[in-house]
């Protein structure tokens, strides 16, 4: 996550009483070392389960940990999986990890592929600056606006079909970005570098390293 300044991206998807094997999960649960929540209720009038867990990473316990919030009722239920770019705060990182953690909770589930909508969020420091000249005066009739900057725009991606909205805001010496999008996803093949990466072309588009076209222009002069 840290290579491609990601600080959170989250897979959100429904599912439906059928998709979920509901007693391999409360089994498998109970052997979960960092249980952050489990509520269950199932008789002839309630049908509920929330369940919160949490992962520690096992190649970067320092950088990265994840959380899964599962909601189950009689309509449906709902599964969040978020990935964080900070340490899941235990001495010992345990079983299942981060890594493993989108397969793991496809173990659970009967069938594999999702229709989700995913978030990730990033952060680029001062040695970046946005495509865009950000802020901007605000250009309006409204005498209450009037002197006001526009730090940030919200922006539908032509050639980006699966994107639903990008944010970009500069704010003191940060570039913030957020992207949505929907996309059909596979718990079992589901590798988080691998999506960064399908991301980071979309994302990289909207920022630019300080300097790269002063140096591209004094390159070109000298080769004059």
């Amino acid at each position: 996550m840290e290579d491609f300044y990601c600080d959170t991206l989250a897979l959100r998807f429904p599912f439906t009483l059928e998709d979920i094997d509901r007693d391999a999960f409360k089994k498998a649960i109970s052997d979960v070392p960092y249980i952050d929540e489990f509520n269950d209720a199932d008789d002839a009038d309630e049908e509920k389960l929330d369940a919160a867990v949490s992962f520690g990473s096992r190649d970067n316990p320092t950088k990265y940990h994840a959380h899964l919030r599962l909601r189950l009722r009689k309509e449906g239920g709902r599964v969040d999986l978020s990935y964080h770019q900070s340490p899941l705060e235990v001495d010992d990182v345990q079983p299942p990890y981060l890594e493993d953690c989108a397969q793991w909770v496809a173990g659970f589930f009967k069938v594999d592929k999702f229709n989700a909508h995913i978030t990730s969020s990033y952060i680029f420091d001062d040695s970046f600056s946005p495509v865009i000249a950000l802020p901007f005066p605000l250009v309006t009739t409204e005498k209450a606006l009037g002197g006001s900057l526009v730090t940030g725009l919200s922006l539908l991606l032509p050639k980006d079909e699966s994107s639903e909205m990008v944010i970009i805001q500069s704010s003191g010496d940060d570039i913030w970005i957020s992207h949505n999008a929907t996309s059909e996803v596979s718990l079992k093949d589901f590798d988080l570098s691998t999506e960064l990466k399908r991301l980071s072309a979309t994302i990289k588009s909207l920022v630019k390293k300080q300097g790269t076209h002063n140096a591209k222009s004094t390159t070109q002069k000298a080769d004059e």
